[in-house]
């Protein structure tokens, strides 16, 4: 019996989602590859390019691969050879007088199910937390430290998560010249529905504007984000701001690092759009923006490739 062979047809449906969902070129690049590489039952650029960083889509994936090895498990579908990966292993599943019978079309069916499954389970699902790379250890979260080979390799693709609740926005659509441009660097803007800024990921607070109002953040793997709470702010002098952390702390993904008002902001005049920019990009060859319209904190916003 086999209930085994249906896990790259999990990866495959998700992907698939994934790259319907996100329209941006490069997502695709990356995304288009590994869809049809799992196809072969090659998993491992889809798995450790987007779904384990994403985290949710990889635990779909494990779900409808499950459902798909109970519908073989049920039908007491036979493996008579060991050969072929993904859609090449089907026919391992015709007898050894090569008769096709209903043993080769439930696995047939297994496949499409698992894949169907997957696929529309993630084209209904809320944009993924990010996995912040971070283990319980007596209720407290530690970091992982990296080896430089390890850290060089992931630098190719950092994941960073939302560092607030709000709506996305263009940040071109930022009326301010300098973020709206793109001087400051690539990346996105959001409108804040909370006052509270949050770490997207473990990182170093390398500035912290006395006022408050925008913060510098080096994460573990070299990419340096801008977090600007609203326009002009700097105006405020510290007005409806409060620093919970300061410049040199060490931060963990999800810690609150800012405090502000957003209502007593608004009532000043001041626009409460927050610009947050990879400030490297020069390092930085692409930032691949979520397709998602409004986030929560620890939701994913961006991936930056090196």
């Amino acid at each position: 019996m086999s209930n085994s062979g249906s896990a790259s047809f999990g990866v495959l449906g998700v992907l698939l989602a994934i790259i319907i969902k996100n329209k941006d070129k490069n997502v695709r690049n990356i995304g288009i590859p590994a869809t049809i590489a799992s196809i072969f039952g090659v998993t491992e650029p889809g798995i450790y390019g987007l779904l384990l960083p994403m985290k949710k889509p990889f635990i779909i994936a494990l779900i409808s691969s499950a459902i798909g090895g109970a519908y073989t498990g049920f039908f007491d579908v036979v493996v008579y050879r060991i050969g072929g990966l993904g859609i090449f292993s089907i026919t391992n599943y015709i007898t050894d007088d090569g008769q096709i019978t209903m043993n080769f079309w439930h696995r047939v069916i297994s496949f499409i199910l698992v894949t169907v499954i997957a696929f529309v389970i993630q084209m209904f699902m809320k944009t993924p937390q990010v996995d912040t790379n971070t283990e319980e250890t007596g209720g407290k979260n530690s970091k992982q430290p990296l080896s430089k080979t390890e850290l060089e390799i992931s630098r190719k693709q950092e994941i960073i998560a939302s560092p607030l609740d709000g709506e996305l926005k263009n940040l071109t659509d930022v009326e301010d010249e300098v973020f709206a441009s793109g001087a400051m660097g690539k990346g996105i803007a959001m409108v804040p529905s909370k006052g509270i800024i949050y770490a997207p990921t473990n990182a170093k607070v390398s500035m912290i504007f006395k006022t408050g109002h925008a913060i510098g953040l080096i994460t573990e793997l070299g990419t340096e984000i801008l977090i600007h709470v609203g326009l002009d702010t700097v105006e405020l002098e510290g007005e409806g701001f409060e620093k919970l952390v300061n410049e040199g702390d060490e931060v963990l993904a999800g810690q609150p690092l800012i405090r502000f008002e957003i209502d007593k902001i608004k009532q000043k005049g001041y626009k409460l759009d927050v610009p947050i920019i990879v400030t490297n990009t020069g390092e930085i060859t692409e930032v691949l923006i979520t397709e998602e319209k409004r986030l929560e904190h620890g939701d994913y916003l961006f991936t930056a490739v090196g």
